[in-house]
């Protein structure tokens, strides 16, 4: 049985598999709200049920944020999550915590032809090189698909919290906004579910939109980022 999970500052999916000749059966899929939660280990016993965690071989994570030496501290969820910690809970050694981006880099190497889309031609013929591989959720995730030569090699990054580098005016005056509520203004507060709603924010506070009363009344009800998306 081997235990996957993408830890996120939105929700957490943890799915169970079993392995068998050489395939991986989805055997239990549970999304969960992760601010519900005050850290990840609360969850599984939720995940799991009455009946207990079975047998698990293995455990990998991608988590929503910079890992290092098998220890992370989510970017957007107060969690800290350590190998250590998991491998004591299921008693194995096998576990493994990933940036989320790495973990999507390398799953993109498996993607079938039928779930990828063309959203720009670009340049045809250009088989091989370095890939980018972006992710705009509740922050913004960048990963890189090295090609060595010889295969793709998936490297994490923190990019999405590299600086805005505004160009115009329009851009310039929704950089002093955000400074001015946030200080730091990354790529992150502009291209993420809560950037986009930054960016109507700024629209509307500054008169360039009108704001419709439904939508206004549907701005006090829930996540405000996904209303405006």
């Amino acid at each position: 049985m081997i235990l996957a999970g993408d830890i996120g500052g939105t929700k957490t999916i943890l799915r169970l598999y079993h392995h068998h000749s050489g395939k991986l059966q989805l055997e239990k899929e549970v999304k969960f709200e992760s601010r519900k939660y005050l850290r990840f280990e609360d969850i599984l016993p939720e995940f799991f049920g009455k009946g207990g965690a079975p047998k698990v071989e293995s455990v990998c994570l991608g988590v929503a944020g910079p890992v290092q030496e098998g220890r992370s501290k989510t970017t957007n969820l107060p969690w800290v999550l350590e190998e250590t910690r998991i491998s004591d809970y299921f008693g194995i050694h096998q576990v493994k915590l990933l940036n989320d981006l790495e973990a999507a880099a390398f799953g993109v190497l498996f993607l079938s032809p039928d779930e990828k889309e063309i959203l720009n031609l670009g340049h045809n013929g250009v088989k091989k090189g370095n890939v980018s591989v972006i992710a705009a959720g509740t922050g913004l995730g960048e990963a890189f698909l090295h090609w060595d030569g010889e295969g793709f090699r998936p490297i994490p990054s923190e990019g999405g919290h590299s600086d805005f580098a505004p160009q115009g005016e329009t851009q310039v005056a929704l950089y002093h906004f955000l400074s001015s509520e946030f200080g730091h203004v990354s790529y992150e507060r502009i291209l993420s579910g809560p950037g986009i709603f930054n960016i109507y924010r700024f629209l509307r506070d500054t008169g360039q939109i009108n704001e419709s009363k439904w939508i206004r009344d549907k701005l006090k009800e829930g996540d405000p980022s996904a209303t405006i998306t």
